[in-house]
């Protein structure tokens, strides 16, 4: 048996139990805060533990998405109590919404260009999520009229400093509203 799972393996465990409906990748990327690429990763992870474990991994349908089988359900809820879960040993990864929060105080405070090794390793994200979540920036930002910019040392933010200081406030304001 095995020693401990990490805590995003227990999350997507979890929610594969509790739905007895298939799980496209978007709503477990959705669900976990996760990108596509790394839940393919934590499904691999996943499967092999279970195969480990002597348990029926889960299944995935073309088209409609993961679920997990009536025969390995008990098994892995047994799984799931029996093991302890080990948040450290997934790298404390945060949400979507905090990790672009970060990544724009970044662009904003930052004297230097932003790379996508910086937000990887501040968060424990794949590299594949940072370049999205620098996709997501840039939409953002364009009706602003502000770039954002990449080249071979990283991202910076271009345009008027007064357009860009009202985006930082916005953003700020989006994530933590002042009270009343």
């Amino acid at each position: 048996m095995t020693e401990h799972l990490m805590d995003n393996e227990a999350k997507i465990l979890h929610l594969l139990v509790a739905n007895h409906h298939y799980m496209a990748v978007e709503e477990l990327a959705a669900k976990l805060g996760s990108s596509k690429r790394s839940i393919y990763y934590l499904l691999q992870r996943v499967s092999q533990l279970l195969i480990q474990n002597h348990i029926e991994p889960p299944r995935n349908i073309r088209g409609q998405g993961y679920y997990l089988p009536d025969t390995s359900r008990q098994a892995v809820t047994q799984l799931l109590t029996a093991v302890p879960v080990n948040p450290q040993s997934d790298g404390q990864r945060i949400s979507a919404a905090n990790r672009r929060l970060l990544m724009v105080t970044m662009l904003f405070t930052g004297k230097t260009p932003v790379t996508i090794t910086t937000p990887m390793t501040l968060t424990g994200a794949a590299r594949n999520t940072i370049v999205n979540d620098f996709s997501y920036l840039e939409h953002a930002l364009k009706p602003r009229k502000i770039s954002l910019i990449a080249n071979t040392r990283g991202h910076m933010l271009t345009g008027s400093e007064l357009l860009i200081r009202n985006f930082f406030q916005d953003f700020l304001r989006a994530h933590f509203p002042l009270p009343a």
